[in-house]
C-alpha cells in the first residue's frame, strides 16, 4: 500500500489543481486509486509487450503450418489430376449411337446438368 500512495503522493500537485475541492480524505482517496490505476497499468503494459513477441512467435508458427499443410494438399492434388488425366489418356474412346447416348445421357445426372 505504501508503494501505491508513493505513486499517487507524487501526482499530488496534478490532484490539487484537478480536484481542488477534495478535502484530505477525498484527496486520499484519490492518490490511492491513482497509485491502483498507474501500479495496474503498468503490470498490464509489461504483460501485454513482453506476451506480444509471443503472440508474434505463435501467429507465425501457426502461418508457417498452414502454408506446410496447403503446399502438402496441393501437391496431393495435382498428383491426382495427373493420375486421372493418365487414365482418362489410356480409355480408347467408345463410340455409340445417338440413341443410346441419349438414354444415357437421361441416366446421369451430371450429364443432364450439362445438357441444358
Amino acid at each position: 500500500m505504501s508503494f501505491l500512495l508513493g505513486i499517487g503522493a507524487a501526482a499530488l500537485p496534478f490532484l490539487k489543481v484537478l480536484a481542488p475541492w477534495a478535502g484530505p480524505r477525498a484527496t486520499l482517496a484519490l492518490i490511492a486509486f491513482l497509485g491502483l490505476v498507474v501500479s495496474h497499468s503498468a503490470v498490464a503494459g509489461y504483460v501485454w509487450f513482453n506476451g506480444y513477441e509471443a503472440r508474434v512467435e505463435a501467429v507465425a508458427g501457426v502461418r508457417a503450418e498452414f502454408r506446410e499443410a496447403a503446399a502438402r494438399e496441393k501437391e496431393a492434388h495435382d498428383e491426382k489430376t495427373a493420375n486421372a488425366v493418365k487414365a482418362g489418356e489410356d480409355v480408347a474412346p467408345v463410340h455409340v449411337d445417338k440413341k443410346k447416348r441419349i438414354i444415357l445421357c437421361k441416366t446421369s445426372p451430371t450429364c443432364r446438368e450439362n445438357s441444358r
